[in-house]
């Protein structure tokens, strides 16, 4: 059996938790999500399959 929990704010302040909660799980997780992009891409300027095709400028 499942059970769905419905939190409905009933006050402004309750709302104000909400949108703020709301707000800083996402931004949460965009930073996680470039940071792994920014990881990615450093890890493979860095790799030696690159090494021959760009310069020292683009790897810094």
């Amino acid at each position: 059996m499942k059970t769905i929990t419905l939190r409905i704010p009933t006050s402004f302040k309750e709302w104000k938790e909400f949108i703020r909660e709301k707000s800083t799980s996402r931004k949460k997780h965009n930073q996680e999500v470039l940071w792994d992009f920014a990881n990615a891409i450093s890890s493979e300027a860095l790799s030696n399959y690159w090494r021959n095709d760009i310069s020292e400028t683009m790897v810094k």
